[in-house]
């Protein structure tokens, strides 16, 4: 049996040594070929370390994509240079998807990119949600005021989705199952809130309608493939399926709390097994 972790939302900068080595146990107990990783590791620097500790401590391929905490602190262009040089370094166990179709298995290929809130759901430039993001990253901050905030946003989200356009193209064309990791959730129903999609005033921040926009479209055209999408960004777990043969799962996440939020096993059948909350994981 060929086997995944999925871990989103780490948030390694909150955790101590005793949680740290708690997560590293559960990881290594299901032995898993690789590890998918769909953002918020830590912060900028910060999360490299980690990458780099994680790397040092669980030998397996680590195929990740950044979320919006990794940039704090820092720009999007410094932290994704820096991220490319930890790659290139340990380019037998780290693998940013930033344009490339990995092979996971013969019928299963694996895309990816981190994804914006894109501003573009729900309330959209109405909303009144202030996020940290607008202060701590440097692209953000920049911005004079909501307006431009709000382009900014847009400008993010559609690079997102140009970065994910081609790689799934190509990846659909070879496999008849591609796997999509992503961040921020690319639709209004998958980004979970305590049970229910996030309301109108926080969905513009915590959707990306641009990569839901490319999924779709990707979806439609090939009826006769599956593509299974992996995010977060939300802190709460949920599943949503907008055509039959595409679906989202958004992983659950606790600030000081990482864990393993899911087990994939990709062959001989394709199954994902999502731990209920207060229940031992398997």
């Amino acid at each position: 049996m060929i086997t995944a972790l999925w871990l989103t939302d780490l948030h390694l900068d909150f955790v101590d040594e005793e949680t740290w080595e708690r997560l590293i146990a559960d990881c290594r107990r299901h032995d898993p070929e690789c590890i998918l990783l769909t953002g918020d590791i830590a912060t900028s620097r910060d999360a490299r370390s980690w990458l780099r500790r994680l790397s040092d401590t669980f030998p397996r391929p680590i195929y990740f994509v950044l979320g919006n905490h990794d940039y704090y602190q820092s720009s999007i262009l410094e932290t994704e240079q820096m991220m490319d040089v930890l790659c290139e370094n340990r380019a037998d166990r780290l693998h940013r998807l930033d344009g490339r179709v990995i092979r996971l298995t013969p019928t299963m290929g694996l895309v990816g990119c981190g994804g914006w809130g894109d501003g573009r759901a729900g309330a959209g430039v109405n909303s009144n949600v202030d996020l940290s993001d607008f202060e701590v990253i440097e692209d953000l901050s920049r911005s004079r005021d909501k307006a431009a905030l709000f382009k900014t946003l847009a400008r993010l989200g559609d690079r997102a989705a140009d970065l994910l356009k081609p790689v799934l193209k190509q990846a659909l064309a070879e496999f008849p199952h591609v796997i999509v990791l992503t961040h921020v959730p690319p639709f209004m129903q998958a980004a979970w809130h305590q049970g229910r999609p996030s309301d109108s005033d926080f969905a513009p921040h915590f959707t990306c309608i641009a990569t839901g926009q490319v999924l779709l479209d990707a979806a439609r055209r090939h009826r006769n493939k599956r593509i299974t999408v992996f995010c977060g960004h939300t802190h709460s777990p949920g599943f949503h399926t907008p055509i039959a043969n595409l679906e989202v799962h958004t992983g659950g996440a606790d600030y000081g709390r990482p864990c393993v939020n899911g087990l994939i096993q990709l062959e001989p059948n394709f199954s994902v097994s999502i731990p209920r909350p207060g229940v031992a994981f398997p």
